[in-house]
């Protein structure tokens, strides 16, 4: 029941700004959003009140939810999306390059030395966010992989990662 009234309260909110009232939407989900990314941190964590107790998620959600309105009815969202779409946009074409570098690797049956594994664009952008994500690239399952500490650092995610960061970087700027 909280929950409805609370949604209840912020779209009336809304209606009442008008197309202001988009603004307060987007913030609501956008606080949402956080919440629901640093729920799953702290679930991984070992919290399990985030994951059991529905007072304190209601709350939590609510207080992300309020923070996101707040911050965008303020319009204090400017740099901070500057930011977000830059380090999106930096993923995806850095996942995009890759892609079509092994794609191209593997359809023209070049670097025969190395170990080219095509897949999806999709497993390219995971392998930029994921560590555990499919190994795929030009090295993939490569003995340029370095060893660590008994962590496997893969070529192919390393360079990846290395240029969504320059992408992110003229992004920003």
């Amino acid at each position: 029941h909280i929950v409805g009234l609370e949604v209840g309260l912020v779209g009336g909110y809304a209606a009442w700004l008008g197309f202001e009232g988009l603004v307060v939407i987007i913030g609501g989900l956008a606080g949402g959003a956080v919440a629901y990314y640093l729920q799953d941190i702290l679930i991984w964590k070992h919290i399990d009140a985030f994951a059991t107790n529905g007072k304190v998620i209601i709350i939590f959600y609510a207080l992300f939810a309020f923070a996101g309105i707040v911050l965008f009815r303020r319009k204090r969202h400017a740099k901070l999306l500057a930011v977000a779409s830059s380090l999106v946009g930096g993923g995806l074409a850095a996942s995009a390059v890759a892609w079509g570098i092994t794609f191209w690797a593997v359809k023209a049956n070049a670097f025969k030395a190395l170990t080219p594994e095509s897949g999806v664009w999709l497993d390219f952008f995971d392998l930029i966010w994921n560590p555990a994500s499919k190994d795929v690239g030009l090295l993939a399952g490569s003995k340029y992989n370095i060893e660590l500490r008994g962590a496997t650092w893969r070529t192919d995610r390393m360079g990846t990662v290395a240029l969504a960061v320059a992408f992110f970087a003229v992004g920003v700027v």
